[in-house]
């Protein structure tokens, strides 16, 4: 259970809100940065690269996080912009100039 002076304190929630959002920041970034797949998009074969197919930096992980944020805002249009857009591309891909690919199915030797 929660404390009544913790949950009353918006001060510590603030920080509690904080952190998690720094944690998956990490969680994404790292994985982004590092080979470009978290282990979902493993699972279904999707992997991230910039706008010139290259593996994504710090910088643009970044930046895909917080606009992938700001997408779920007006109600995930952000997200559902990608059945209009031509490349089908969301809004934080446009953003962070970044893409996710599809790999092929490895085949069993």
């Amino acid at each position: 259970m929660i404390p009544d002076a913790v949950r009353n304190n918006w001060e510590i929630q603030l920080l509690v809100q904080a952190y998690l959002i720094l944690i998956c920041l990490l969680f994404f970034g790292w994985f982004w940065t590092h080979g470009g797949q978290t282990l979902g998009m493993r699972a279904w074969r999707l992997k991230l690269v910039n706008a010139a197919g290259s593996p994504v930096g710090w910088r643009s992980a970044v930046t895909r996080y917080f606009c992938a944020i700001l997408s779920w805002v007006p109600l995930g249009l952000g997200f559902w912009w990608s059945l209009v857009d031509r490349e089908k591309l969301t809004w934080h891909d446009h953003l962070s100039r970044t893409r996710l690919i599809r790999l092929e199915k490895r085949r069993k030797k």
